[in-house]
């Protein structure tokens, strides 16, 4: 088959970008519950409404935007 694909290597090979980034759990935790609400401040969503997760992640502001009663699309 041949060599592999840099996004093969990259991404199921145990490279783990995100969890290397925040690392510490503190900006993840913190922050990201901040921004998430910051971004339904800025839409407007109502409690309930449907946001759209693009590129989600780890659920940084995915999570937080549950448990705040919104529900996210992905």
């Amino acid at each position: 088959m041949g060599e592999k694909k840099w996004i093969d290597k990259f991404y199921r090979e145990g490279n783990d970008f995100y969890r290397k980034t925040y690392e510490n759990g503190q900006y993840y935790d913190l922050d990201g519950a901040y921004e998430a609400k910051q971004i339904a401040k800025l839409l407007q969503a109502e409690q309930g409404s449907h946001i759209l997760d693009w590129c989600g992640a780890w659920g940084r502001h995915a999570i937080p935007l549950a448990k705040n009663g919104h529900r996210r699309l992905t």
